[in-house]
């Protein structure tokens, strides 16, 4: 046995000794230990990377670094991170984070464990520099006031005291996004997806402001906005993924809170009453209000077959609105003595959506698809009549001038069919047809009807060229044009009659809104590729279309 084992023995010491010889013989043989590229050592030996960098702006300019964060002269710090690490037990994590060291930086950090479950959390920012060169006379945040030396008048070269009142303003929103999301395989069929965001976003924007008893007429001022907003969204899912059947279930919520329910100003001018006037005045401007939206979706696909095929997206939303309603004016001297008639609004409004196809193909190169499409929104809010305080300008107005909210219900239904079948020389012919019933209130036109037929053509006779040609026909019917329709909606029908009817409009009789009129439409369209070289492509593209609003003046 002793004897056995010692020839392999000696022939892996001949083995080594042959190899130091063959070293010793060659002076690079060293070089050749490590014969990968440094990129790829990085990639493969290392858990990840970090970059630094200085960059430096030269001027300071707003439209340069708009939303870069670069919009400031000077030097900057730039950085990067890439990290991730792997475990033999299918867990890891990851660290990643972009432009570091700027206004406009973003990161994710990621723990999970492979095919089962991802947990990330991650950040956002974003800034938005408008113009750098804004002043303003006013001081405050949502309450807006002048300096104790101002002198007012009835135009604005009357205010000899502007120019030194004047301070800077820095007209930026800041936004911050923080992010929690949960990636969970449940089993071979089943996933969860969840996902939580909050979003602040503050800073200054502008917004133009008037007192005014006669719109046309109003002493207007372009205010400083403070913005403080807070957003909160979340929403879980449920993934199905079977032989035959595909389903995809999300419930998604938000809720947008604005810290400022209105923007107050004192007067600059002295055009009205020792009330409005400068400076007892003030003028008030209500904020976007506190609102919720709740929605759900669901994709849908069942496979009966190779050549059969069903698919289907639906959603549906609520989004509601009940902040507490402002009073008519922020002005106490002003006599209002019809309080308002609700406390908040309370109000929702209802999308539903459907989308549904049916794929078949019931010939080797026939393809057909038939296709369903609706769209319901339903505004539920209380009809209410509300006498306001125009422009903070006067007392209240008179009955008569009463507005009321208006319901701007709508539906439609869209009916598809579309057939195409494979020719020689790589070409498909394509027919289309569409019917679209739309119904609307308080509009203009309360029910529209349209029919689209689309005839296609598309070869590819060689590898170098191909052409698609396209004609097209569609014709709009519509009910008869009501164009006083928005008016009556709106006001009380006190002022109504004693309108003359000539006068009965919001949109100008003489101004047809054309998305509701009849029409005939005629489209032609040709395209033509040609490859000469793999460098070169040349392309041309022809589109004729004709409308004929045969029925509007």
């Amino acid at each position: 046995m002793s004897a056995g084992l010692s020839k392999p023995l000696v022939i892996a010491g001949a083995l080594c000794a042959l190899a130091e010889g063959a070293l010793a013989a060659d002076p690079f043989a060293p070089l050749l230990k490590e014969s990968r590229p440094l990129a790829t050592r990085l990639q493969t030996d290392y858990a990840g990377a970090l970059q630094l960098g200085l960059g430096y702006t030269s001027d300071s300019s707003f439209m340069f670094g708009q939303y870069n964060g670069l919009q400031e002269d000077g030097a900057t710090v730039i950085g990067k991170l890439n990290w991730n690490s792997y475990s033999d037990s299918s867990s890891y994590w990851q660290v990643s984070g972009n432009d570091l060291g700027l206004d406009t930086r973003e990161g994710t950090i990621t723990w999970g464990k492979v095919d089962r479950m991802k947990v990330s959390l991650g950040f956002d920012s974003q800034l938005q520099v408008r113009n750098d060169s804004g002043a303003t006379p006013f001081r405050g945040d949502t309450r807006l006031r002048l300096p104790e030396d101002w002198v007012s008048g009835t135009y604005t070269s009357d205010w000899t005291e502007l120019e030194s009142s004047l301070s800077s303003f820095d007209r930026e929103l800041e936004r911050n996004r923080y992010s929690l999301g949960v990636d969970a395989r449940l089993n071979d069929r089943w996933q969860l997806i969840s996902n939580l965001r909050y979003e602040d976003k503050e800073g200054t924007a502008d917004v133009g402001g008037a007192i005014f008893t006669d719109a046309a007429s109003g002493d207007a001022s372009l205010l400083p906005a403070a913005v403080d907003y807070r957003t909160t969204e979340f929403d879980f899912g449920l993934l199905y993924q079977g032989q035959k059947l595909h389903l995809d279930g999300r419930l998604s919520y938000s809720d947008f809170d604005n810290r400022d329910e209105v923007l107050i100003w004192q007067n600059p001018y002295s055009s009205f009453g020792p009330s409005v006037r400068y400076p007892a005045g003030e003028g008030g401007l209500g904020l976007a209000p506190d609102n919720q939206r709740t929605s759900g979706r669901l994709t849908a696909q069942y496979l009966f077959s190779a050549s059969t095929r069903l698919q289907f997206d639906g959603s549906y939303a609520v989004t509601s609105q009940e902040e507490s309603f402002l009073d008519y004016t922020v002005n106490p001297a002003l006599q209002v003595p019809v309080p308002l008639p609700l406390d908040d609004l309370d109000g929702e409004v209802a999308t539903g959506i459907a989308n549904a196809k049916l794929l078949l193909r019931p010939l080797p190169k026939l393809n057909l698809e038939f296709r369903y499409k609706g769209t319901d929104r339903d505004y539920d809010a209380p009809r209410t009549g509300y006498q306001y305080v125009p422009g903070d300008g006067g007392n209240q107005s008179r009955s008569s001038l009463t507005v009321y909210n208006t319901r701007h219900d709508y539906q439609s239904q869209s009916l598809g069919v579309e057939a195409s079948y494979r020719l020689p020389l790589h070409s498909k012919l394509r027919v289309e047809y569409d019917f679209e019933n739309v119904q609307r209130e308080n509009a203009a036109v309360e029910e529209t009807d349209e029919s689209r037929i689309r005839l296609g053509y598309r070869m590819r006779p060689w590898n170098t060229f191909s052409a698609n040609i396209e004609l097209a026909y569609a014709d709009r019917a519509a009910d008869t044009y009501q164009w006083a329709q928005s008016y009556y909606a709106l006001l009380d029908t006190e002022l109504i009659n004693a309108t003359p009817d000539a006068q009965r409009y919001q949109n100008h009789p003489q101004m047809s809104q054309f998305y509701l009129s009849n029409r005939e439409q005629l489209e032609g369209k040709l395209d033509l590729t040609y490859l000469p070289t793999l460098d070169w492509s040349l392309n041309l593209n022809l589109l004729l279309r004709e409308e004929d609003y045969d029925k509007t003046e």
